[in-house]
């Protein structure tokens, strides 16, 4: 009896059915996409950000730890070192799958053409994985060459092709400039070579004196904040919780504790980028989506509320012809729920695709849609059709049939 009724109620007013399920269609579609652009924002945002440099660098334990003696500071004769081999142990940390890349450098002074300069070294291949946004005019150098950074290449009268004399700790070379280097950073001051060519020029093969890691990290929140103050107030729970989450610190701690002498420092200007653009970002999307499910909801009320209060003649019937108001209630709030479902389903696949394209289009590749989409779609339309036939199911059941029938 009761999915006849139901199944009648739904073939019959079909046409007034459609109005409704576009509406939760469309209020939903805009949320699912919303939602799987929020929930890849993360990764995405992290990608990009990686792009513009380093957000930790590994140093020396003699860099971060000034050396002195009897109040006086203590000057170093030479650049100080590790071994470039002791990166390795970077993939022995927890937190290997979030590095993205590192960079070994070879940072000291010497003198080209006469002039005092900063000499560095660097693998090509990594240092354009760290910042993918360097700009070289020219060529990236090979060995025997380098790249003048744009300020010292003004300043010397440096060009592309010139050929120059590098002096380092008594040794000489020479190197033919193969482009100009512009990174909006120390390197635009710099002779940029290869770090194998500057090791041999500083007679230190297998010495670096910094190295650049991308990480992909979470911004630091409330939690990370309060454990920076005061570690001690932290629960158990929160510091479990800390511990389990890559902080750019957790990341940085990590790695200190596996290449012995070292010091690593998270680079702030990038980490607190991330950090700001993520919440905002995030923000702004999740405003969006409340008010797409918000606009949802009121046009499904709007709709269904006329249509169930022009139903009160056949409530008032079936209650006249024995029926429980229970069942009547059900019946409607069970035709509604399917109205939601469908509505949902429909929203959840187009929303899911939209997202996708969306993400591609600002973000580059999209990942997967969350699986969790496609369920909660036909869950939030059974919700919302439910909750906006709710009070106009109410308001029809209150209605005494006797009253109904005759007016």
């Amino acid at each position: 009896m009761f999915l006849r009724l139901l199944l009648a109620s739904v073939v019959r007013r079909w046409p007034r059915r459609a109005r409704a399920l576009v509406a939760i269609w469309a209020g939903l579609a805009l949320f699912t996409a919303l939602a799987a652009l929020g929930l890849g924002v993360s990764d995405a945002i992290d990608r990009e950000m990686a792009s513009f440099g380093a957000n930790l660098r590994i140093e020396p334990l003699a860099v971060a730890v000034p050396a002195s003696l009897a109040g006086e500071e203590l000057v170093r004769t030479g650049p100080a070192t590790f071994a470039e081999t002791d990166l390795a142990a970077i993939d022995t940390i927890f937190w290997r799958n979030n590095v993205v890349a590192v960079s070994p450098r070879f940072r000291t002074i010497g003198r080209t053409d006469g002039s005092e300069a900063t000499i560095l070294g660097l693998e090509v291949e990594s240092a354009r994985r760290v910042d993918r946004h360097q700009v070289v005019a020219g060529s990236w150098p090979g060995p025997g060459e380098c790249l003048a950074g744009e300020v010292l290449a003004n300043r010397l009268g440096l060009e592309t092709g010139r050929s120059i004399d590098v002096e380092l700790d008594g040794e000489r070379g020479r190197w033919t400039i193969s482009g100009v280097l512009s990174s909006g950073s120390t390197e635009d001051d710099a002779i940029v070579a290869s770090l194998r060519d500057v090791q041999r020029l500083a007679r230190a093969p297998g010495r670096i004196t910094d190295a650049e890691v991308t990480a992909i990290t979470t911004p630091e929140n409330e939690l990370a904040r309060r454990h920076q103050v005061d570690p001690a107030s932290l629960t158990p729970k929160e510091f479990e919780r800390w511990a389990c989450t890559p902080y750019p610190e957790n990341v940085a701690r990590q790695i200190q504790e596996a290449i012995p002498g070292s010091s690593v420092r998270v680079v702030r200007r990038v980490a607190q980028t991330h950090g700001v653009v993520l919440s905002r970002l995030s923000g702004l999307l999740e405003g969006l989506g409340l008010l797409g499910l918000s606009t949802c909801a009121l046009a499904v009320l709007g709709i269904l509320a006329p249509a169930f209060l022009a139903r009160a003649p056949e409530a008032a019937l079936l209650v006249a012809l024995g029926a429980h108001r229970s069942f009547v209630r059900a019946l409607f709030l069970v035709e509604a729920a399917l109205l939601g479902l469908a509505g949902g389903a429909l929203g959840a696949l187009t929303g899911s695709a939209l997202g996708a394209w969306s993400s591609e289009r600002v973000f580059g590749p999209p990942a997967d849609p969350p699986a969790v989409l496609l369920l909660l779609g036909p869950l939030v339309g059974a919700a919302l059709a439910s909750i906006a036939s709710g009070l106009p199911i109410r308001r029809v059941l209150a209605e005494r049939p006797a009253a109904r029938l005759h007016a």
